[in-house]
């Protein structure tokens, strides 16, 4: 199988190390970047892979699949210039496009060439949110309530960004709404948010990313605070969500209400806490009782989603974590929902 990797920044590298790690050689690598001096370096450290500047100038009518990790504003010309080359099999950086409108551009070339896409939302493959999943199965719990706090100090950070709500914020949702899934079904989603746009980036880095790409914003967002009500067959789940790329330390927490489905009382507090030095920590309290059960879990997650990737390339068995095309394309609209809301005023209501 070989495997071409669009972006050799941060997470392009890292998914090159991975699939060498996974027993990938180097002559099976494609390594693509607009950037010559991300190339430079990447011939140095794996002298033989094969690297073009630009996909269209690639030669890849033989590689099995890519990986997108350019930057956001640009994922959807990537892989509609994949697509266009016979790629068939896409793995994208989160989010899959910058706004609905590139979505929808890839979804129809995903149609016309017959390709496979999926999205990484790493979080997926934690092994704390899988726990809290097999104990609602095994317990007949629904989520009732839930609280996100998830950001970090980005500015510090010289590289360009389309803002925070487009690059992280979608990853707690997403875990809210995957146990949301769980012993009920989501009819629609209502939000309401507010963004802040206080300055954090370097502003020359920035310009110039929008000089070449008119969707990299010259003042991108810093901050979201929204609130999320998910109507269920079951009845309303309330979600508040802080997000930003100011906040003093990293924090990437989910807390959880898990009531009864029968009843609605609230049996489990719980409370995941993604990536941190010990890795993912997953805490559980019954209400009314002190005794909490604490479980660390340090896996790979990039590994494991890579994994689950290639065996779908190969035709195997389909990893439920993995994020398809419709999944993807939910979060992009949570996130143009949230943009709209902030400038509105108003609720704006998702149908699923």
């Amino acid at each position: 199988m070989k495997i071409a990797i669009v972006g050799l920044g941060y997470m392009g590298k890292t998914y090159v190390e991975t699939l060498l790690e996974l027993g990938f050689s180097e002559d099976l690598l494609v390594g693509i970047d607009i950037n010559a001096e991300k190339i430079k370096k990447a011939v140095k450290q794996w002298p033989k892979i094969k690297a073009y500047s630009s996909v269209l100038k690639a030669s890849i009518r033989d590689v099995d699949a890519a990986i997108v990790a350019a930057n956001t504003p640009s994922h959807h010309r990537v892989i509609l210039d994949l697509l266009t080359k016979g790629v068939r099999y896409i793995f994208c950086e989160k989010p899959l496009g910058i706004n609905l409108q590139a979505v929808k551009e890839i979804e129809k070339g995903v149609k016309t060439h017959d390709g496979k896409i999926y999205t990484a939302f790493l979080i997926n493959f934690s092994k704390a949110v899988y726990k809290i999943r097999e104990l609602m199965v095994m317990k007949g719990l629904l989520v009732s309530e839930a609280y996100v706090n998830w950001g970090k100090d980005r500015t510090e950070d010289i590289r360009p960004t389309p803002g925070y709500l487009e690059d992280e914020a979608c990853h707690g949702i997403e875990v809210v709404r995957f146990l949301s899934q769980v012993n009920q079904r989501i009819r629609k989603i209502e939000i309401f948010g507010k963004i802040s746009h206080l300055p954090y980036v370097n502003k020359n880095v920035q310009k110039k990313a929008h000089d070449l790409n008119k969707l990299f914003p010259l003042a991108p967002n810093s901050s979201s605070f929204i609130t999320e009500t998910i109507r269920t067959n079951s009845g309303a789940i309330f979600v508040g969500i802080h997000s930003s790329f100011l906040n003093i330390r990293q924090e990437r927490i989910v807390h959880i209400t898990l009531s009864d489905m029968k009843t609605v009382i609230p049996k489990y507090l719980a409370q995941m806490e993604f990536d941190t030095s010990e890795g993912d920590v997953l805490t559980i309290r019954v209400p009314s009782e002190e005794r909490k059960e604490r479980f660390v879990f340090r896996t790979d997650k990039v590994k494991e989603e890579i994994g689950a990737f290639l065996d779908a390339v190969a035709g195997q068995r389909l990893d439920s974590r993995l994020t398809d095309l419709n999944t993807a394309k939910l979060s992009v609209r949570f996130s143009d929902a949230v943009e709209k809301s902030s400038k509105t005023g108003k609720v704006v209501r998702l149908s699923l």
